[in-house]
């Protein structure tokens, strides 16, 4: 478990030595967990440590969230177990009609998005219910699963491997100390999020007891609204405490943020370029060049620019980095592939051992793959 992540749940789930206080009188410090976790690098959609920590969050149409009953919602259980199913309807005993429910159906968010299930199938003999990512999610964000270390991932620019959701379910002996965490990268829930126009309700529990067997009551009450926040806090005096409630938090960036930043991305015009030591086949004189096409001319162009067919060279050690990355990196037929991010389209050696490729192909490269290059550029021999 990220150990941020482990951290903010193991203080929910016990109490700290020199904790200031009484740990057992204060489960509302949960809430104030939830809100700061909004302002890490990943969030937790799902927490469950037997009655004491209870964390399950949905997607609801950013539009519908203003105008829910903010009392119901914070009364509301979302079900992980419950997915879209086959509805029977019957009259008088007669069967009329067929549908499919969606997972949240029959409650106040029933057009909400859950992201997180764990089915159970009763029927099937020893099954072992497990944690299953909504679909929708994990193909939108083009993510693929690790089930080794019960994860997802993506690759970013650069094609290496970037964790985007994980799983974590630990089973003690112990049951009062299992806990199952879920929890995705803010970013990539942020996008997502934010195409969908939606927001994220978690609605939570925090329960703590000084003694398993202590019955709640002749509690104080009190109940806090704020915008985006309800809860309900309920203190049995020194002995134990419960929180109960709803958080919704917003996407931070836009659609517009989003279209900007692929516009800026995409922008071919504000890319960089490096430039190399070649043998120009214009002139056949050896000269660094930049590996701008706007640098550079073809055959059938009239120009004193050296060709972009023109060979640069590097020493062997240039494709290390390839050779030993086989994950990241394919070499097939002089050609290197980084994981459907970028490719180089040829390469040869020659007698000396030099690698050697074209001007044309290292201007496809991405502009910290020039610089790999650079550094092991080198006259021909």
């Amino acid at each position: 478990m990220n150990p941020k992540i482990n951290e903010l749940i193991s203080t929910l789930m016990f109490p700290r030595e020199n904790y200031p206080g009484n740990w057992y009188e204060n489960s509302q410090q949960g809430v104030e967990v939830l809100k700061d976790n909004w302002k890490n690098k990943d969030i937790i959609l799902y927490a469950n440590s037997f009655s004491t920590v209870n964390i399950r969050s949905v997607l609801v149409s950013s539009k519908e969230i203003n105008i829910l009953d903010a009392e119901r919602l914070s009364n509301l259980y979302i079900d992980e177990g419950k997915s879209w199913k086959i509805h029977n309807t019957y009259c008088e005993n007669v069967l009329s009609d067929l549908s499919i429910n969606p997972p949240l159906s029959g409650t106040i968010i029933e057009n909400g998005e859950p992201l997180i299930f764990k089915r159970n199938f009763s029927h099937v003999k020893d099954y072992q219910p497990k944690f299953e990512v909504s679909q929708k999610l994990v193909h939108s964000l083009d993510l693929y699963c690790n089930e080794e270390n019960n994860s997802y991932y993506t690759r970013d620019s650069q094609g290496r491997k970037k964790k985007i959701i994980t799983i974590y379910d630990n089973k003690e002996t112990d049951y009062y100390k299992n806990i199952s965490v879920v929890t995705i990268r803010k970013s990539a829930l942020e996008k997502y999020m934010s195409l969908s126009e939606m927001s994220l309700v978690t609605r939570f529990n925090f329960l703590r007891k000084r003694f398993p067997d202590i019955i709640l009551d002749e509690i104080q009450s009190n109940t806090y609204k704020y915008t985006d926040l309800y809860y309900t806090n309920e203190i049995k005096s020194g002995q134990a405490s419960y929180t109960y409630g709803y958080l919704v938090n917003h996407p931070n960036i836009t659609k517009v943020d989003l279209i900007n930043k692929m516009k800026e991305d995409e922008d071919n015009g504000n890319k960089k370029y490096q430039s190399f030591i070649i043998r120009d086949r214009k002139s056949g004189q050896i000269i660094e060049s930049s590996c701008d096409p706007k640098c550079t001319a073809n055959y059938f162009t009239e120009s004193d620019l050296p060709f972009e067919s023109s060979p640069a060279f590097f020493n062997p050690d240039v494709l290390l980095r390839y050779q030993k990355d086989s994950e990241r990196y394919t070499i097939n037929n002089r050609s290197i592939f980084c994981s459907g991010v970028w490719y180089l389209q040829l390469y040869d050696i020659n007698e000396e051992g030099q690698v050697f490729t074209y001007l044309k192909y290292l201007a496809d490269l991405p502009y910290k793959e020039q610089l790999h290059w650079k550094k092991y550029n080198e006259e021909p021999k």
